[in-house]
């Protein structure tokens, strides 16, 4: 039935915040933590895939919204014009003349260079004052997200950056758990427009007695970092991904009786994918397979659609949830469907979610 395969898709309309999202994908890259002086050096590296020239800055930060002028190719600079011709590569050298420096840096295209398509990585250099490396670690550019989680072995050598590129200020929740997952300590960090927070976990959590366990952050706002470890000196970099986030879910409406089940979610910035799959229809048990979807976000709207077949009819479903926020517990939203054929709506009702974690 229809009914039926609309309700193992329904969490299409899940999570992704109603906010902007301040990095344009390929055009803009962002780097949580950048560190040049006291012996650490750092290069970035950009190159353009893309069939035209991209025009844009690299602009540096630190602190709340604070200029930041490191040697960049050894001229001191906040602000570093780009300019990449199709399959071209810069390398731009940050480093310090003093002790040791950090802050953040943001890449930005000029006007509408859209067909420049940027990517590119950074790799910390830890140098002896001889000039002789003495390690190093690479780290990729920092997407925006809205949930991630840490898993650690030893809690004292866990170091993490964030930074808020939004227009506005955010709130950054972190709840710090053990191996056994019991919640230990939660914290929640402020972020001021473009202001770049780094520190160890236990400057974040002091006086905690913890070796191995797990980090989750999240917020109702994108936000960028990274995560190190340093041991003896020697880094290692941690992945800063998209985690996921798991509901339980109930639908009404139809032809077709109500049903459960359970769905997982993850999304890298406004894209979003996951599965879902049925528990009981009807009030009967039901062993549901998997179905995968994908989905965006536009402004406080969350829409969703899948096209399908059903009854030898073409048909295309649509979910909907207004002001969603990843804090919230529940989550209500509407689903509709249309015969791509036309004619009146066969399928239509209500949806709510309870987060599981």
């Amino acid at each position: 039935m229809l009914h039926r395969r609309l309700l193992t898709l329904l969490i299409l309309i899940w999570p992704v915040m109603g906010f902007a999202q301040t990095l344009s994908p390929h055009r803009s890259i962002a780097f949580s933590q950048i560190a040049a002086g006291g012996g650490y050096e750092t290069l970035i590296n950009l190159t353009n895939r893309g069939p035209n020239t991209f025009n844009g800055t690299l602009n540096f930060f630190q602190g709340s919204n604070q200029p930041w002028n490191p040697l960049v190719n050894g001229t001191a600079q906040s602000n570093v014009p780009l300019t990449l011709a199709p399959g071209a590569t810069m390398t731009l050298d940050v480093t310090g003349s003093g002790g040791v420096g950090a802050g953040f840096g943001v890449v930005t295209p000029t006007g509408n260079s859209v067909s420049g398509l940027l990517e590119g990585t950074l790799t910390y250099y830890v140098k002896s004052g001889t000039g002789t490396v003495l390690d190093s670690v690479g780290v990729a550019p920092s997407n925006e997200m809205y949930v991630t989680t840490i898993p650690f072995d030893n809690f004292n050598t866990i170091a993490l950056a964030l930074a808020n590129l939004n227009p506005v200020g955010i709130l950054v929740h972190l709840k710090l758990y053990s191996a056994t997952n019991q919640l230990v300590q939660s914290f929640d960090q402020p972020l001021q427009n473009m202001q770049q927070i780094p520190k160890f976990l236990t400057e974040i959590f002091p006086g905690i007695n913890l070796t191995r366990g797990r980090l989750d952050i999240q917020s109702d706002n994108l936000f960028i970092g990274t995560a190190l470890t340093v041991v003896g000196g020697q880094l290692s970099a941690l992945p800063f991904i998209p985690a996921a986030k798991t509901y339980t879910f109930s639908l009404s409406g139809g032809p077709g009786p109500a049903g459960t089940g359970e769905a997982c979610m993850w999304f890298d910035g406004t894209n979003v994918q996951g599965y879902a799959r049925n528990l009981t229809q009807g009030g009967q048990p039901v062993d549901g397979t998997p179905n995968y979807f994908n989905g965006q976000f536009s402004g406080n709207t969350l829409l969703f659609y899948m096209t399908g077949q059903s009854g030898g009819q073409s048909y295309v479903q649509y979910f909907t949830i207004n002001q969603f926020s990843i804090s919230s517990q529940s989550l209500n939203g509407s689903w509709i469907a249309f015969l791509v054929s036309g004619g009146p709506s066969p399928a239509s009702g209500n949806i709510t979610f309870t987060a599981t974690n």
